[in-house]
């Protein structure tokens, strides 16, 4: 499919060629949203369902610089970064959000009696509560 567009982004832009990695998803999400080491977001620990928070509302992301510039922005699959309304996608730069989930993906099958099935019954409860699946939406809902 041509791609002119980024294909002149690439051209008239700049390469990166180092990016250090971080040692689990979440953190590693937020540096590369961010451009940042985790420290500076706070987002230095995987995000766990019913813990609230997330990414800060005030942090820049790859979207929102991007929207400054009158770019379109769209996020799908794994967000991992909170789980505050502040944090989705669609409140850090992204017009859209289509089919985002919030956990790692097996984090879907704690609310499921047939995994660990010794689980306090109130855990249980609070991942079938909490634990969702994908997310859609736009900028402002």
């Amino acid at each position: 499919m041509p791609t002119p567009n980024i294909d002149r982004m690439a051209a008239e832009g700049m390469m990166f060629t180092s990016f250090y990695a971080q040692p689990s998803c979440t953190p590693g999400r937020a540096a590369m949203q961010t451009g940042r080491i985790p420290n500076r977001s706070g987002m230095t620990t995987v995000a766990f369902q019913g813990q609230g928070g997330g990414l800060p509302a005030a942090e820049w992301t790859l979207a929102s610089v991007l929207k400054t510039a009158g770019y379109k922005t769209f996020f799908t699959g794994k967000w991992h970064l909170g789980e505050a309304d502040y944090a989705l996608p669609n409140a850090q730069g992204c017009d859209e959000m289509k089919y985002c989930g919030l956990y790692h993906l097996n984090a879907y099958t704690y609310g499921d009696p047939k995994w660990f099935s010794d689980m306090d019954p109130k855990l249980r409860a609070m991942f079938q509560r909490m634990t969702k699946g994908a997310l859609s939406g736009n900028a402002g809902e």
